[in-house]
């Protein structure tokens, strides 16, 4: 876009300018936006991940003890058995069902026969854990919609605004070239301004010289016609007619 403003001349700059700051920003407000969104996800997948884990733990948990195998699975479950004492600790319950709870993680062997109580516990944590889950999916699945919508949003008046920017920049080239074009025809404007200047100087010289001329063939041909004049008056007086005559006289006896 800098090479285009700068092969066009000074007047496509703040077009191109106006471009690339607006490239640059669209940049910076996509970028915050997609770490966010990232930040965001990874929350969520370390979020479901444990509630997930938890989940099967619960499942796992409650299907051992309705089934008798509630020693079996204290024994042999010590994963599971590690995530359900996890989750009693952080679980906001009253403290009785957490003491009954964690006094059936730690007995081993010896289970006491409270297992419908422990039962009922653990299922109200599994159906809040799974709604927990649910919600925070549902959430996701929304952050993630609107997230793509404003991808779009933003592309699409991205490429409206490039649209629109080089638009301007085409009609500031083609103003370019027009400023380019009118100088070229001041130019030669100029030049033909000076040679009408110059034959025009010649002109009046020219006009000048004439003016002597025709003045001074003025002058003499008023002071022929003056000869001329008095020659008629000389001629027509009296005493040059009788000359004349005489003249004339003399021409013909001799």
């Amino acid at each position: 876009m800098l090479y285009i403003a700068f092969v066009l001349g000074p007047q496509a700059w703040p077009t191109s300018l106006c471009l690339a700051v607006g490239t640059v920003n669209y940049g910076y407000k996509m970028a915050a936006a997609i770490a966010l969104r990232e930040k965001e996800a990874a929350a969520f997948a370390k979020d479901s991940a444990d509630k997930t884990t938890n989940i099967a733990a619960l499942k796992k948990a409650i299907a051992a003890i309705e089934a008798g195998a509630a020693g079996q699975f204290l024994q042999t479950a010590s994963k599971t058995m590690a995530t359900l004492q996890n989750i009693i600790i952080n679980a906001d319950m009253r403290s009785a069902d957490r003491d009954m709870i964690t006094a059936f993680l730690s007995q081993g062997t010896g289970y006491a026969p409270q297992s419908g109580e422990i039962v009922g516990v653990l299922k109200q944590m599994l159906e809040t854990m799974e709604k927990d889950l649910n919600e925070i999916t549902l959430a996701e699945d929304g952050a993630v919609k609107n997230f793509e919508a404003l991808i779009a949003a933003k592309e699409k008046e991205l490429d409206a605004n490039t649209g629109a920017v080089e638009s301007k920049m085409e009609r500031a080239a083609e103003v370019g070239l027009e400023i380019v074009e009118m100088k070229e025809d001041m130019d030669d404007t100029a030049k033909a301004l000076a040679e009408d200047k110059k034959f025009l100087a010649e002109l009046e010289k020219d006009c000048g010289t004439k003016e002597g001329e025709w003045n001074e063939r003025c002058k003499i041909r008023a002071e022929e016609l003056l000869a001329i004049g008095e020659t008629i008056k000389i001629l027509n007086d009296d005493d040059a007619l009788d000359l004349f005559k005489k003249t004339l006289r003399l021409a013909h006896s001799a």
